[in-house]
This record gives structure tokens, C-alpha cells and sequence, in this order.
């Protein structure tokens, strides 16, 4: 292949852009502008002046305006046009341009901005020789994309698509530029939607084909959603406010804003971080707050004030009065992984109940559960998202009041689509958490799909009342800890006052156990408040969350039981002791991205103790009663280890840099580093900060291996911030 002249380019710009809505309702997403420039028109410039000589532009939503405007070239360039007929997947669709490309062919996503050296990618591919070569480029925020692992050589060693935070280990991501050989067409199914990073190409690595990446240094802006929209279009502003042309701004304060054309902007607004649409009228004294937005066509009275977040179809017109109520934020931004976070203020009815009318028609017949703790914002609260449900269609379960692990076990037990705990977050607000079918936290594709869903659809549909469990839930729960439990004999001592602790103390005198105060018994019992974590202690002798799941995984294997999953983040030592026994657990995310596997996370929900602190604590005393048993038998039980854990706050863009500069290896979640005496994981969360996790054999080689790694990240920290 002579460079001079380079392949056929497919163009993907059939896409329906909803995370671009309300901008994308008139307008197919490659037609908006960044700056004011078309960016589907820069990717044909770009690709012309490199040399690129046909292009065939893959249409769907609104392509009869992208043919319109260009026509059947670009300067020397040859466009040809087809229309997806059903949407087949970024992969998918291709297939149907086969008999219009070559030997190879490229393959662009028509929502980035930024030219591209098509020529050194050319050049790169064919010193390589893999079937195909990806476009990478470093990122500030790698959830958003599908990240890559390469080699020093960069061959591709493995993918993640759309990562959590807690499986992201690089900031290499894919850009949806691709350059292919042909033969890879052969495997893309005609039958069935088929995607480039989440079907194709780990297929490819599957079948032991290579693939390499290509890092280009120029500038790309992904405008997958409003939010990069907007980011895109300052940055190609040096970071100021874009006002298109035809507009008419008054003495009006807008600080990194985009106004498209022909709109006009009253005295006195202030608009902040905010998009209005083209041909909008806002009036005198109007704010908009961050994240604002206005759809094409939109009307604002003087003196409207629309919250943060707030996004208004095209057309709307609001009086002041009116746009208190009118107004509902989105949940971008909100999210810490599978958990809604809602300041205090944000609350409302309203909010709640579209909430769950997204939930419902996400869920369908596949089943909704709610469940909420016990106090009354929650439960009222709780009810707004079931009357929202039922507005869906269909009927949603109220699984009355409780806490995470009961939440976790009902999700598990009943098997629904999505399970929600309504809880009170510490600092104010509300904490929603999102679980999943296996009882373990809702994986970032479904939390992508209800941020992208609510707010989108029309509350309409005959109400369904929701079937009421809630007494059902408590005795499921108390079933699955105290079934074939005998406790009598015991006397434990643990602090209550939680609902958590509340529920494990009625269940434990129930069974035979005496409690008392923490300080009048030997035994001691601690419970975090949700339930997740316990542990027991006896004088000197102290077995914490990790060896009290030790001590069941122990128990399983002796009695032949296979184990065929573990959470990645579980100490090392757990996973050596499955393998002395034959087993070869597979790890799973807590919190997942797109590419988990779903029967892993499945058969590792079914070992109750590593999730579940309560089930763990009461399968424990159970042994210690039936074999009179103290807490130093069942350490000689174990094997030796010892796990510190902490905490370290830091800026999501601190965290992102720390997480590299360790240069650990990816771990499943976050990045694992391998030391002399022992092994330390360190993991972003979902909001802010790390997570550190140190192993070692003994204790005090842990607590010192925590103590340098935090020292050095602090230090690393500072170097960060200047």
C-alpha cells in the first residue's frame, strides 16, 4: 500500500446522540459544531488533505441532512452513502459497506473532534503486520471509554470496556479510529448486533490474531455527551465562553458557556457552565446554574432561575414562576459508582418518582424492588419511586425498610433487574445504591443506561400498585443467616443502636446466644452499620472481615465444595488457598464495568460470606457453639496473613495520576503491586480518593508496607498539585 494515497474510510454516523439530547433532537450528532465549525466537515478535511480518497458515510438517525450537505465529494474525495436499515452495532454495520473497500480500510467514529495522522497510522500497520490497529490517545476520564493494555511494542494485550472507576488501570484509551484488514470482516456476525470493543476485538485476541495501537499526540475531544460537548467547544476556545454568530448579548455575565446562533441573552442573566440552543430567548435577570441547558427554540421570562443540572427540550417556555417546579437535574454527576449521591436540597418528589418511572421501563417485566432505611425521608421517598414504577406498566416489589445486606440478599433471592436501598448519607442527602441481580453492585452499564434514560421519556401509562413484601424480606433474610443455627451455650458482647446490629441481636438471642454490652463479655462482636463488614475478637486473638472469610473458604474446600469465583480485590492468600484444593477461582469486580462477566460475578455472589458481614459473623459462632471453640482454634485454622486497609482522599484527577505513578500491575480492580513481604492493591473509588489494601503474613509487615505506600502517594500528591 502506498501511503500517498491512503484506504477507504467508513465513516459511523448513524448514531441517535440521546446523551446529546436536547441539542441532537433536530440535528444528527456529526452536523453539530464545535466552535463553530461542523465536525463532521473537519473529519472529511482531514481525511482529504491526508490523502484519504473515498469515504463511505454509514447513515441512520437524520442522515438525509448529512447527504444533503456534502453531497457525492469533498474537494478530491469520493462519498458514498448507506443507510443502516436496523441498528447493527459499531461492528455490525460495516458489513454492509463490504463490496465498497479494499485489502484494508479505516474505520472512523463521526463524535471526536481533532485531526488525526492517518499517514503515520498507515505507516505503523503495515511495519506491524497485526489485521488491525487502534487509534489510542491518554484521557483525564477513563470511565467514559474502552480502555487499552499494550505492550512496550504496542501490541494489544487486553480490553476494558467502559471501566468503574475501581477497574480502571491506564488512561489509554480507544478513539473509534481503526485501521483493518479485510479478513476481519469475516467475523462479524450478519445476524445479530456486533461491536468493535466489547465483540470484535476480543474475539481477535481470542483466535491469537494481533492488534496494535497507534498513540497519536494531537489534541482529540470525544462529544459523546453534553457535557464534553461543552468542555470540547472552550477548549477550542482557549477556555472562554463560545458565542456563535447571530447572537445578541446584553450586559449579561456568562462564564464558560455556549451559546449557539441567533439566540439572544437579557441584562442581568448569568449563565454558568451552561448551553443554550440555537434560536433561544433568555430573558433580563435569569440564571442558569451549572450544567444547564436549553433545547433549540427555547423561551425563559425574565427573572427565571433553572438548577443545576437542568436540561429543557427544544421549545420549552418557562415563566419564573413556572420554572421552579418545571425543572428536574440530571444525574450526571451524581453517581459514585453504583451508588446516586443527592445533596441536601436537591431532594424532591417529583425527582423521585421520575426516577422510578425510569427504573420501571429499564426493568420491565424482568422486576424492580425497593427498599429503604428507617427514616421517614427515605420511606417517603421510597414510595415516590414506587408510584413512579408502577406509572411503567408494571408492577415494582416494596421490600419495606432495612439495610445493605438485607437489600443484597432480597436482590439475590428474588432474582430482580435492578434492587434499590434508599438510605441517609452521613454529611446530609441521600445515598441511592443500585444492586443487580446477584445482590452485588449494579455494573457501570446499567448505571450508564438510567443517567442516559431519565429525563427522557414522558411520564405516561396506567398506575400498578406495588406488591408489598416487606415482612417477606426480613424473615428471607433472617432465614438465609440463622437456617440450621444453633447458638446456645454462647454469651457475645457488641454495640448496638443500628439497624444492622439491631436485627443480628434479635436473631442471635432468638437462637440461643446470650447479649450483653461489649464490655461484659469476653467475646466481642462488631458489625458495621450497613451489615457488610464484622468481626470477632477474644482477648488477644482478633478475626477480622477477610479471616472470618478465610475460615469458610476453608471450610468449603476441606468438604470438596469448588469454588469458581472470588472478588479480584479479596487478599491473595484466599485465592493460593483455592488453589491447594483443585480450585481455580475466576476474580470479578464488585463494581463493574461494561465487559464483566456476568456468570462469574453470578457464582461468586453464591459464597454469602464474602459479601455479607452478618452471615459471616453468625456462621462463625455457629462453629465456635457447635465445637466449643474460641477465636485462637480458629485462627490455627488459618493460614497465616494479615490485611490492612485505608483510606486516601485526593481529587479525581490526583487519584487518576497517583493510580499510574505506582506503576503496579493491572489487578482485576485497580492496579496490584507485588513487594518483598507482601502485595499492595490500590483502587480509585467511585468519588474521591484511593483505596489501599496491604497483605502480608504478618501483621506488622502489613501495617508498615500501608504506612510507606500512603507516605510515598502523599508525596507523589504533592508533586501532582504543582
Amino acid at each position: 500500500m502506498e501511503t500517498h494515497e491512503l484506504p477507504t474510510a467508513l465513516i459511523l454516523a448513524g448514531g441517535r446522540g440521546r446523551r446529546l439530547s436536547p441539542l441532537s433532537d433536530e440535528l444528527p450528532k456529526p452536523l453539530l459544531r464545535i466552535n463553530g465549525r461542523c465536525v463532521l466537515q473537519e473529519i472529511l478535511k482531514n481525511l482529504e488533505e491526508q490523502g484519504v480518497r473515498r469515504s463511505v458515510l454509514l447513515t441512520g438517525y437524520k442522515g438525509e441532512m448529512i447527504e444533503e450537505l456534502f453531497g457525492a465529494s469533498f474537494g478530491r474525495m469520493e462519498l458514498c452513502y448507506i443507510k443502516e436499515k436496523r441498528p447493527m452495532g459499531s461492528a455490525g454495520c460495516v458489513l454492509c459497506a463490504k463490496d465498497l473497500v479494499g485489502e484494508r480500510f479505516f474505520v472512523i467514529c463521526a463524535d471526536a473532534w481533532g485531526g488525526r495522522d492517518y499517514r503515520g497510522m498507515a505507516r505503523a500497520h503495515l511495519e506491524k503486520g497485526g489485521v488491525a490497529t487502534l487509534l489510542l490517545t491518554q484521557v483525564s476520564d477513563p470511565v467514559e471509554y474502552g480502555l487499552v493494555r499494550t505492550d512496550p511494542e504496542g501490541a494489544i494485550l487486553s480490553f476494558t470496556e467502559k471501566p468503574s472507576w475501581s477497574t480502571v488501570f491506564t488512561d489509554l484509551a480507544n478513539t473509534g479510529i481503526y485501521l483493518m484488514e479485510r479478513e476481519v470482516l469475516d467475523l462479524i456476525p450478519a445476524d445479530r448486533p456486533f461491536d468493535f470493543g466489547k465483540d470484535l476485538f476480543p474475539l481477535l485476541l481470542q483466535s491469537g490474531k494481533k492488534l496494535y495501537g497507534y498513540r497519536d499526540q494531537r489534541p482529540w475531544c470525544d462529544i459523546g455527551d453534553l457535557a464534553t460537548y461543552l468542555h470540547c467547544n472552550l477548549r477550542e476556545n482557549g477556555g472562554k465562553t463560545v458565542v456563535e454568530q447571530g447572537c445578541t448579548i446584553g450586559n449579561a455575565l456568562l462564564e464558560r458557556s455556549l451559546v449557539l446562533e441567533g439566540s439572544v441573552i437579557g441584562e442581568g442573566s448569568v449563565l454558568k457552565g451552561s448551553i443554550v440552543g440555537k434560536n433561544c430567548i433568555v430573558g433580563k435577570n435569569c440564571v442558569l446554574e451549572q450544567g444547564c441547558v436549553l433545547g433549540h427554540g427555547c423561551v425563559l421570562e425574565d427573572g427565571c432561575h433553572l438548577r443545576e443540572g437542568t436540561v429543557l427540550s427544544c421549545g420549552s417556555v418557562l415563566t419564573s414562576v413556572r420554572a421552579s417546579q418545571r425543572v428536574t437535574p440530571r444525574l450526571t454527576g451524581l453517581f459514585e459508582e453504583n451508588e446516586l449521591c443527592i445533596q441536601e436540597g436537591q431532594e424532591s418528589e417529583e425527582f423521585f418518582i421520575r426516577l422510578g418511572y425510569t427504573l420501571g421501563l429499564l426493568a420491565k417485566q424482568r422486576g424492580l424492588a425497593v427498599m429503604a432505611d428507617e427514616t421517614p425521608s427515605c420511606t417517603s421517598y421510597k414510595e415516590a419511586l414506587l408510584r413512579g414504577a408502577g406509572l411503567a406498566g408494571y408492577a415494582p416489589v416494596d421490600l419495606g425498610t432495612g439495610f445493605y445486606t438485607m437489600a443484597s440478599a432480597c436482590a439475590l433471592q428474588g432474582g430482580y433487574f435492578v434492587t434499590i436501598l434508599v438510605t441517609v448519607q452521613k454529611t446530609g442527602g441521600l445515598r441511592l445504591y443500585f444492586l443487580d441481580r446477584t445482590g452485588l453492585a449494579a455494573g457501570a452499564e446499567l448505571i450508564r443506561r438510567v443517567r442516559d434514560a431519565f429525563g427522557n421519556s414522558v411520564l405516561c401509562g396506567r398506575v400498578c400498585a406495588p406488591l408489598r413484601f416487606a415482612s417477606r424480606s426480613r424473615m428471607q433474610y433472617e432465614e438465609i443467616l440463622f437456617h440450621g443455627v444453633s447458638l446456645i451455650g454462647l454469651t457475645v458482647g457488641m454495640a448496638t443502636g443500628t439497624p444492622a446490629a439491631d436485627f443480628l441481636k434479635k436473631g442471635l438471642e432468638q437462637y440461643g446466644a446470650r447479649v450483653v454490652k461489649e464490655g461484659d463479655a469476653r467475646l466481642i462482636l462488631t458489625l458495621s452499620p450497613d451489615g457488610r463488614r464484622a468481626a470477632l475478637q477474644e482477648g488477644a486473638h482478633r478475626l477480622d472481615f477477610w479471616h472470618l472469610c478465610a475460615l469458610h473458604l476453608g471450610a468449603d474446600l476441606r468438604s470438596g465444595q469448588p469454588v469458581h469465583a472470588l472478588p479480584h480485590r479479596a487478599p491473595k492468600v484466599l485465592f493460593d488457598m483455592a488453589k491447594r484444593y483443585g480450585s481455580h477461582p475466576k476474580g470479578y469486580a464488585l463494581c463493574p464495568g461494561a465487559s464483566e462477566d456476568g456468570e462469574t460475578r453470578w457464582q461468586g455472589a453464591q459464597l454469602r460470606y464474602v459479601h455479607d458481614g452478618c452471615f459471616s459473623a453468625v456462621r462463625a459462632l455457629s462453629l465456635m457453639a457447635s465445637r466449643g471453640l474460641n477465636c485462637a482454634d480458629l485462627e490455627r485454622l488459618l493460614p497465616p496473613f494479615s490485611v490492612s486497609e485505608q483510606g486516601m482522599d485526593c481529587e479525581k484527577e490526583e487519584k487518576l495520576a497517583l493510580l499510574l505513578a505506582s506503576h503496579g500491575e493491572p489487578g482485576g480492580e485497580g492496579v496490584l503491586v507485588a513487594v518483598q513481604n507482601g502485595y499492595l492493591r490500590i483502587r480509585a473509588k467511585g468519588g474521591r480518593g484511593l483505596s489501599l489494601m496491604a497483605e502480608a503474613a504478618r501483621e506488622q509487615d502489613a501495617e508498615e508496607l500501608l504506612r510507606h505506600w500512603r507516605k510515598d502517594l502523599l508525596s507523589k500528591k504533592s508533586q501532582v498539585r504543582e
